[in-house]
């Protein structure tokens, strides 16, 4: 069977990155809307929902990938979905989208 290679999604990440483990509390005060992007990856991060309990920042390069992230009220990240279409980055044509969803426990 051959190797099927791994999709390349273009990121930076390092200390000081929105989008970890933890967000600041000031976070919840923001309104929805574009908050960053990067010209070198691509990427684009957003506010999509400002709550009292809680905010969820969409990350996306616009063509063949999109990531949400929930945050609670304190700040810690609640889940992570991971949305790409692994045909646009390979090319193969089969049409298919590949999702990772990661809902962490113990939270509350």
């Amino acid at each position: 069977m051959p190797t099927v290679p791994a999709p390349y999604i273009k990121t930076v990440s390092g200390i000081a990155q929105l989008l970890g483990n933890w967000v600041p509390a000031a976070a919840l005060s923001l309104a929805p809307g574009g908050i960053d992007s990067d010209p070198d990856t691509g990427m684009v991060i957003s506010l999509l929902q400002s709550a009292e309990n809680g905010v969820i920042f969409q990350q996306t390069n616009q063509v063949d990938f999109r990531g949400l992230y929930h945050y609670d009220k304190s700040g810690r990240l609640l889940e992570m979905y991971h949305e790409y279409n692994p045909d646009v980055i390979t090319s193969t044509g089969f049409g298919s989208t590949r999702i990772i969803d990661v809902q962490l426990q113990g939270a509350g």
